[in-house]
């Protein structure tokens, strides 16, 4: 019995593919353990005669079933009264699908939609839509399919999606209509993304066909499209993976703005998902705003006065590097057999990393003191690094000034300041000043309630303001470890820069070659930007994975904690976070 009904269950959702009798009625009639007229279908026949169909008649039996049987197989039955017209017409619908279409066939087809409802309709409208796609009337063909998803949207797979759409790989074939983006993006969700590409570009030429360069233009003509449609193509068509490769945005940030807007259309039109189109709102906003904090230590962004840097090491290092250099050449410096060994297999490594940055991960254990050159060596690669890191126009100082206390805290705010969700702290004070715009909004909240409702949002801007103070005060600061000694103890610091003796002897060994201080600084300085490249692409990391993770779980214990007070039902929309 549980074959037998899952046989069914597989029928009723099988997608119909109109061949007759399909794979999923022969394996319901296998499975029926009594002999019905349609057991006739396994049967040869001869002349369009079954026996069993004429045993059945000449006992009387089944005499409904046996009208329904011809009507499939043949088109035509002996009794068609005692059936209803609608099933009537499904049959004869089905029947002219599965042997080719004709204009009567489509106007059957036509009946078959106006007469159907629910889980009917939808095979109608696919029956149909099929009728019109095989007779080359295309535009009719993915209206009937869009609208008859959109009559009964809770069995999809049970449309011949795969059939309709395979049928508008050539773009010169497809209609002028909201629908066919919509056919594709049935398709897309229920059968295969093998079709992203036509989605894509049916997307784009609806927009440009119509003239339609923001979502409140699509608002404004509902009346043409239809509001079903319009909110479809709002909320599954005019999303970021559909935008991505068109000619219509430049980039992700001017698509994440657009799909926002799409949302504040979506919720001001189809008021019964609202509450799901503001909750993308937020939380788009929101990464919108980390990666604006993010984009503040990109690579690209990031300065340091290298002039002023060399200028300032000129003074400090002249003397100490002529008596180096000359001094060098008397010990023995040049030529490095155990550098140029290492150096070659570092570079057969296959790593993204650069010789320097491999060589300052690794420290050299020797039973051999550093030579007094090396001593001097190793002191003018710290002093470059100390001042490309520390100096007044270092490093440090540009992070100081351009991203821990100005943008890096504004932008990680924002979010929560645009929602009037924080306040400032009052000066010299730890405290908040106090949240008034909700008391003005909110006029329903009692003196009581609001100040419930003020110490939720107060110990929300401590965690928010304590996970920014967390950012600038733990990460993006700069650690240097020279030889494996460092004298600062922040071990979160994100900008580490660290020295080995090997790195240190690599240096030496390719300093022989330079001649004068400011290629000197030059060599130190292009080990420091790798270094710094590498510290970046993980500060960027951290900030999308560990700080969003936070700010997003700052933000739900924030919904959380208003959700559980007795008057939530009175916050309305403006606090939905």
């Amino acid at each position: 019995m549980d074959n037998v009904f899952a046989g069914v269950v597989n029928l009723e959702l099988a997608s119909d593919k109109f061949d007759y009798p399909s794979l999923a009625l022969r394996r319901l009639i296998v499975l029926e353990p009594r002999p019905t007229p349609f057991t006739a279908l396994l049967q040869p026949s001869s002349d369009k005669e079954h026996h069993l169909i004429k045993y059945f008649v000449k006992r009387g039996m089944f005499p409904s079933t046996i009208d329904v049987f011809h009507l499939a197989t043949y088109g035509v039955a002996a009794n068609p009264s005692i059936i209803s017209e609608e099933r009537r017409r499904r049959y004869v619908g089905s029947y002219a699908l599965a042997g080719g279409i004709t204009i009567r066939q489509l106007k059957t087809s036509n009946g078959l939609v106006a007469n159907s409802n629910g889980a009917d309709s939808l095979r109608a409208s696919a029956a149909a839509a099929i009728s019109y796609s095989r007779n080359g009337q295309f535009s009719k063909s993915v209206e009937l399919l869009v609208t008859g998803y959109l009559k009964w949207p809770h069995a999809p797979t049970a449309t011949s999606l795969y059939e309709i759409v395979s049928r508008l790989d050539l773009p010169e074939n497809w209609p002028e209509s909201i629908c066919l983006p919509l056919a594709f993006e049935l398709y897309t969700s229920f059968v295969s993304n093998d079709r992203m590409t036509h989605l894509r570009y049916a997307f784009e030429r609806f927009q440009t066909e119509f003239n339609i360069s923001a979502p409140s233009e699509l608002k404004d003509r509902v009346s043409e499209f239809g509001l079903s449609k319009v909110v479809f193509y709002l909320d599954s068509v005019w999303r970021p993976e559909v935008m991505r490769q068109t000619v219509l945005y430049e980039g992700t940030r001017e698509i994440e703005e657009e799909r926002i807007k799409v949302c504040q259309v979506l919720a001001d039109i189809d008021s019964v998902n609202s509450l799901r189109y503001l909750a993308e709102i937020r939380e788009r906003v929101k990464t919108l705003e980390i990666a604006k904090a993010t984009n503040l230590v990109e690579q690209s962004k990031v300065y340091v006065d290298i002039a002023a840097i060399k200028k300032a090491l000129r003074s400090k290092l002249g003397d100490a590097y002529a008596r180096y250099k000359s001094a060098a050449p008397s010990m023995g410096a040049p030529g490095n057999p155990l550098m140029d060994v290492i150096s070659d297999v570092l570079s057969l490594s296959g790593s993204d990393m650069s010789i320097t940055q491999i060589m300052s991960t690794m420290h050299l254990v020797s039973t051999k003191a550093p030579s007094e050159l090396d001593l001097q060596f190793a002191a003018m690669f710290a002093e470059v690094t100390n001042e490309f890191l520390r100096g007044d126009h270092g490093l440090n100082a540009y992070l100081s000034t351009r991203v821990r206390h100005g943008k890096l805290s504004n932008a990680l705010r924002k979010p929560a300041a645009d929602e009037y969700l924080v306040t400032e702290r009052k000066e010299g004070s730890s405290s908040y000043v106090p949240n008034y715009h909700w008391a003005q909004t909110l006029n329903g909240l009692d003196q009581e309630e609001n100040n419930e409702l003020s110490v939720i949002l107060e110990n929300f801007a401590i965690t928010l303001d304590s996970i920014i103070s967390y950012v600038k005060d733990s990460l993006i600061q700069v650690k240097v470890t020279h030889e494996l000694i460092t004298k600062d103890s922040n071990r979160l610091a994100l900008f580490s820069y660290q020295t080995t003796n090997l790195e240190r002897m690599y240096m030496q060994t390719n300093d022989a070659k330079v001649k004068s201080l400011d290629e000197f600084i030059d060599l130190c300085v292009q080990t420091l930007w790798d270094k710094t490249d590498a510290n970046l692409v993980h500060v960027q990391q951290v900030l999308r994975t560990d700080i969003r993770q936070k700010l997003m779980t700052a933000f739900d214990e924030l919904q959380r904690s208003l959700s559980t007070l007795s008057f939530s039902d009175r916050l309305g929309k403006f606090i939905i976070i």
